[in-house]
């Protein structure tokens, strides 16, 4: 963050606290941490439901584990001598948008960039140009990117 004569930079201020899910409100008190209602809903950056996906989980048990060799192999997240132990000493391999994105399954998501990045928003319905064309295009992809886009629609209208 960079520090202006003993003050922090809005813009560096609101990226970090975005990344990390947390929101400030200024009363006359002070700075007090207020959660997003993506964040409580575990909704990612992109409009992804984060409560339904296993990877934060798989590292879990050794039983969650075995399920995933073979693609984790596949995909090279561990060696083709590696196993389920790997996995579960490896993990765990997401943490959502607003954790360590070293353990970020897609770190270098564009959303992610663009978004939080670039505009120190919490997810993209608070942006200005939501949906961008971009957006719109992804959601297209899969059928789970189109009901990303509905829930950041309807995080867009409860705002």
């Amino acid at each position: 963050m960079v520090l202006r004569k003993n003050r922090i930079d809005r813009r560096e201020f609101l990226k970090a606290t975005a990344a990390a899910g947390v929101g400030y409100v200024i009363t006359s008190a002070g700075c007090r941490k207020q959660k997003s209602e993506a964040a409580k809903k575990n909704i990612a950056v992109c409009g992804l439901d984060c409560s339904t996906c296993p990877f934060p989980h798989i590292h879990e048990s050794l039983e969650n584990a075995q399920k995933w060799v073979g693609q984790f192999r596949e995909w090279k997240v561990i060696k083709q001598d590696e196993g389920a132990e790997e996995i579960m000493a490896k993990g765990p391999y997401c943490m959502g948008c607003r954790g360590d994105r070293s353990k970020h399954w897609s770190a270098d998501c564009w959303i992610l960039k663009c978004c939080v990045d670039d505009k120190g928003l919490d997810n993209c319905s608070q942006c200005g140009q939501f949906p961008c064309e971009k957006l719109v295009e992804w959601s297209k992809e899969r059928p789970a990117y189109g009901k990303a886009l509905d829930n950041l629609r309807k995080l867009k209208e409860s705002q």
